[in-house]
């Protein structure tokens, strides 16, 4: 037992004889000396009870602190038994949550449709065995071709990885090819003509058919490399645009044209809109017939025009109307970009 509770008590007892001390000296009241005794014993009576029930009032002031600090033990463990208690259902609901999940995998495997067991004395035995091995087998085929899966993928991965890893070999050499390919192109970087003079042609004469453009610069790259000779005149120019009938199509001529003079002789190149930019050559007589064997300028012979024949209602052996808007020869064509091999064929 605490000591200050048990010490409430003491200051109890000694409030009880002076009380009973008090009440006997005023009984002995009935002769002078004993009424002189009675009273001194009656005041030192009062003096020990007062000093009693000082006592008292402090052992009660320490009672009630004991009982506050008592109270807040209470308190503290009160609150920690509510949080136990919590924890205690929380726990209880999780567990609840962990018995009721349902896991297809697991309900696949213990499905009581495929496992009955039966007891017996001998133990207990599945009561359809061969469905088992059945959804055994299934399993074992689907983890086969996952398997399967795993490894094509794995072999593509590295395909992959291998390809990016010989690009990238690539273009860490792209470079040095590059500066390769420039150090060889140097000897002709003094045959390419500046390309201000074109710039401010096209400027004064509209935007140039690409057909006549190419033409001008591959004559231009001839004259600057010595092959055709120097007195060799290149000059662009705009005209009435002229028309004519081919089958049941109307061709209208560009009034853009390239004019070239060799030796005298005059040759002008003018492309068709409409017949995906044909080029044409003018003098349209028999001046340039013939110029490489065969090629009589009278005829589409591009295989980009086959399928025209029959749209604009055209026979194949249609003679071209070359006296009106210039001769389609093949070597024109393939000045102009239009043909593949070689000018001689």
């Amino acid at each position: 037992m605490d000591p200050g509770v048990h010490s409430i008590g003491i200051p109890q007892d000694r409030f009880d004889a002076s009380r009973l001390q008090i009440e006997g000296a005023i009984g002995n009241l009935s002769s002078t000396n004993q009424q002189k005794i009675a009273c001194s014993r009656a005041v030192r009576a009062f003096v020990d009870a007062k000093e009693s029930s000082r006592s008292s009032s402090v052992a009660a002031s320490l009672f009630r602190e004991v009982e506050a600090v008592r109270k807040k033990g209470l308190d503290a463990h009160h609150l920690t038994l509510q949080n136990l208690r919590y924890r205690e259902s929380r726990l209880k609901e999780e567990v609840k949550l962990c018995q009721n999940y349902q896991c297809l995998g697991l309900v696949k495997l213990t499905d009581e449709s495929h496992f009955i067991f039966e007891s017996s004395s001998a133990g207990t035995k599945p009561h359809n065995h061969s469905q088992q091995l059945d959804m055994l087998k299934e399993e074992l085929e689907k983890r086969r071709w996952l398997d399967a899966q795993k490894s094509a993928l794995q072999e593509k991965l590295r395909k992959i990885e291998a390809e990016m890893k010989n690009r990238h070999s690539i273009l860490r050499q792209l470079p040095t090819y590059l500066n390769a390919a420039q150090q060889a192109c140097s000897p002709l970087s003094q045959l390419i003509l500046n390309t201000d003079w074109m710039q401010r042609t096209n400027a004064n004469h509209g935007q140039l058919p690409r057909a006549l453009s190419l033409i001008y610069w591959q004559f231009r790259s001839l004259v600057s490399a010595g092959v055709l000779s120097p007195s060799t005149e290149l000059f662009f120019g705009q005209e009435s645009p002229a028309r004519a009938r081919y089958g049941d199509l109307v061709i209208e001529r560009s009034i853009a044209s390239l004019k070239v003079s060799f030796h005298g002789t005059l040759v002008v190149f003018r492309t068709l809109p409409s017949m995906g930019n044909i080029v044409v050559v003018e003098p349209s007589d028999g001046t340039l017939v013939n110029l490489f064997p065969g090629d009589s300028g009278d005829k589409l012979y591009t295989t980009a025009m086959a399928w025209r024949h029959e749209t604009v209602g055209v026979g194949k052996n249609a003679l071209f109307p070359h006296n009106v808007l210039g001769r389609p020869f093949s070597w024109a064509q393939w000045l102009g970009g239009g043909g593949t091999g070689t000018i001689a064929c």
